[in-house]
C-alpha cells in the first residue's frame, strides 16, 4: 500500500500528541502569600511548598480534611481529587483549592490564611 509523506507526518504527530502525557513538564512557579517557590512536575502545591520550607497548614495530605485549602487568585491547577466533597459551593465559587491535591499546570498565585480565620 502507497502512503504519501504527508500520512506519515500525521501519523508521527498522532504518536506525540497520544503520548503527551509521558513529556517531562516543565518547573512552574507559585506565590504562596508573596514567598516564591518552585514546583516540580507532578509535584502537588503543598509537596512544593513543605520542601521549601514555608509553613502551610496541613493534616491528612489526601484531600479529606481541608486543612490545607487556599484560594488560588491566579494561574491553573489540575486537581488530583475532587474537592467539592470537602469545600462548600460558596468556597469553590471563591476559587479555594485543596493545596495537596492540586498539582499547578502554570505559574500560580495563592493566599493561604496560616492563622484560620478563613
Amino acid at each position: 500500500m502507497w502512503r504519501s509523506p504527508y500520512d506519515a507526518e500525521v501519523t508521527s504527530q498522532h504518536y506525540k500528541n497520544m503520548f503527551s502525557f509521558l513529556r517531562k513538564q516543565e518547573t512552574v512557579t507559585a506565590q504562596v502569600n508573596g514567598q516564591p517557590v518552585t514546583i516540580q512536575p507532578g509535584e502537588t502545591l503543598l509537596q512544593a511548598a513543605l520542601r521549601s520550607e514555608i509553613y502551610f497548614p496541613h493534616s491528612c495530605r489526601v484531600g479529606a480534611c481541608a486543612t490545607c485549602k487556599c484560594r488560588l487568585l491566579s494561574g491553573r491547577v489540575k486537581e488530583l481529587t475532587r474537592s467539592s466533597y470537602v469545600l462548600s459551593d460558596e468556597e469553590l465559587a471563591r476559587g479555594y483549592i485543596l493545596a495537596c491535591q492540586s498539582v499547578a499546570q502554570t505559574d500560580i498565585e495563592v493566599e493561604v490564611d496560616i492563622w484560620g480565620d478563613q
